[in-house]
C-alpha cells in the first residue's frame, strides 16, 4: 500500500455533482490555502451524455451551451400545450463540453490536483482513508462522495422507486421536419403499454433533433423496444422515413425516496445522484448540483455541516407520492402531467420541479391535480410524509 499526504478535502466522482463542487472551490479564494483533490477512473475525455436544464436569463454555462430555446410545448393524443416560458430558457450541454470546460479551470488551479484512481473504500476515521484499487490510500479531513451509499442497496426496495431510462437518436432528416425554435418537453403521442412514457425532442434546426424515448417505469426495456418506440416516433408523428441516426444516447437514472440524508457523516458527504440531488420525481440533476454545490460551500464557510438544508424535506415529501403512484400505478402518470402542464403557466412549474417553489405556489400546483391517487399514495406513507415536512 502506498500511503499519499493528507488533503483538506476528497471528492470522489469527476461527474457533473463533483465538477461542479471542484469549480466553485477553485473560484473562491476561501480554499486559496487548502489542498483539494478529485479522483475519477475515467479521463472524461468522451461525450457520454446531454444535460438539459432551465434558468433564467443569462446563466454560468451559456459560453459551452449547445443549444438555448426560448420556446416549448407539451403534445398529448387531444392537442399540444405551448410552454409559457416567461423568464426561462431551456439550455442543453454536451457532457464532453462541461467536462473540457471543467478541465480548463481546474488545471489553472494551483491547489486541486485530478487524479485517475479507482476508489474501492472510504474508512471512516480522523483523517478519512480512500483506498484505491491501485493500492493508494488517499487521506483527507473530510471526503466529498458520489458513490452511492451502502444503506441504498439495502434498503431501496423498501421505499418507492423507478427508474428514468430512455435512448435518443440524434437523427438528420432529408427534408425539414423540425421546428427549430421550439423544444418538445413531453410528447405523449407513442404510448408503450400501460406506462408513463413520452418522446423529448430537442431541435437543433430544422433537420437534425435529439429524439428520446423516455419511461418512468420500475423496470428497462430491451433495447429493440426503445428503437422500436423511436422509429413509431419518427415514421407516425414527424411522417418521415427517411432519416440518419448519426448518434446515439442510453441512460438509467435512478428515481427514488430513499432518504440519503441519514448517510452523511460528520467527515463524510455524499454527492450527486448518492447525496439526494436528483429530482426524485423527474430525473434532472444539473441545476440541482450547481445550487446543490454553492449551499455546500456556504455551509463550509460559515462552519456547518456541508450537508446542511441543501434540500427542502417539503419537495420530498411530495416527490414521495408521485414516486408510489409511478411504482404501484404507472399507468396514471400520463394523466397527471396533463393535467399539471394544462392548469399551470411552466415558469410555476419549472419553480416547483426546482424545489425552489414557496408553499403557496405548492399548493396552487398540487390543487390542479385530481386528489385521488395521491390520496390513496398518501394512506401507503402518510408517516414517511409527516416526517418530511
Amino acid at each position: 500500500m502506498q500511503l499519499q499526504s493528507t488533503y483538506d478535502y476528497i471528492i470522489i466522482g469527476a461527474g457533473a455533482a463533483g465538477l461542479h463542487l471542484a469549480i466553485q472551490m477553485a473560484q473562491d479564494p476561501y480554499f486559496n490555502d487548502k489542498r483539494v483533490l478529485l479522483l475519477d477512473a475515467d479521463e472524461k475525455r468522451t461525450n457520454d451524455r446531454t444535460w438539459c436544464f432551465w434558468e433564467e436569463g443569462i446563466g454560468n454555462w451559456d459560453a459551452i451551451t449547445k443549444r438555448i430555446w426560448k420556446q416549448g410545448k407539451v403534445s398529448f393524443p387531444n392537442g399540444d400545450v405551448p410552454l409559457d416560458m416567461g423568464p426561462y430558457c431551456y439550455k442543453m450541454v454536451r457532457g464532453i463540453d462541461f467536462y473540457n470546460h471543467a478541465r480548463t479551470i481546474l488545471s489553472n488551479c494551483p491547489f486541486i490536483e485530478w487524479k485517475l484512481d479507482v476508489v474501492v473504500d472510504v474508512k471512516i476515521m480522523e483523517p478519512m482513508h480512500v483506498l484505491c484499487a491501485g493500492g493508494s490510500i488517499y487521506m483527507a479531513h473530510h471526503v466529498f462522495d458520489s458513490r452511492m451509499p451502502s444503506a441504498y442497496h439495502q434498503k431501496a426496495p423498501k421505499v418507492p422507486a423507478v427508474s428514468q431510462h430512455f435512448l435518443g437518436w440524434f437523427v438528420e432528416t432529408e427534408m425539414d421536419v423540425f421546428d427549430s425554435d421550439r423544444f418538445t418537453m413531453m410528447d405523449f403521442r407513442v404510448p408503450y403499454k400501460s406506462t408513463t412514457c413520452f418522446t423529448y425532442v430537442l431541435p437543433f434546426d430544422s433537420r437534425r433533433a435529439l429524439v428520446e424515448f423516455t419511461l418512468f417505469t420500475p423496470e428497462l426495456l430491451e433495447m429493440n423496444e426503445y428503437e422500436n418506440c423511436l422509429r413509431e416516433y419518427m415514421e407516425g408523428i414527424c411522417r418521415v422515413k427517411n432519416y440518419s441516426i448519426t448518434e446515439t444516447e442510453y441512460g438509467v437514472i435512478p428515481m427514488t425516496a430513499f432518504d440519503f440524508i441519514k448517510s452523511h457523516g460528520k467527515n463524510h458527504t455524499y454527492i450527486g445522484t448518492a447525496g439526494g440531488w436528483v429530482k426524485a420525481s423527474t430525473g434532472y440533476s444539473f441545476k440541482n448540483a450547481e445550487r446543490n454545490a454553492a449551499k455546500i460551500i456556504a455551509n463550509i464557510k460559515k462552519g456547518l455541516p456541508p450537508h446542511k438544508e441543501v434540500a427542502l424535506e417539503r419537495h420530498r415529501a411530495y416527490d414521495l407520492l408521485l414516486l408510489d403512484i409511478f411504482n404501484y400505478r404507472n399507468h396514471l402518470g400520463n394523466g397527471i402531467f396533463e393535467q399539471m402542464y394544462r392548469n399551470n403557466k411552466a415558469e410555476s412549474i419549472f419553480r416547483f420541479l426546482d424545489s425552489v417553489s414557496s408553499l403557496p405556489e405548492d399548493i396552487k400546483i398540487i390543487s390542479s391535480l385530481k386528489p385521488a391517487p395521491f390520496l390513496y399514495s398518501l394512506t401507503r406513507h402518510f408517516f414517511g410524509f409527516l416526517k418530511r415536512l
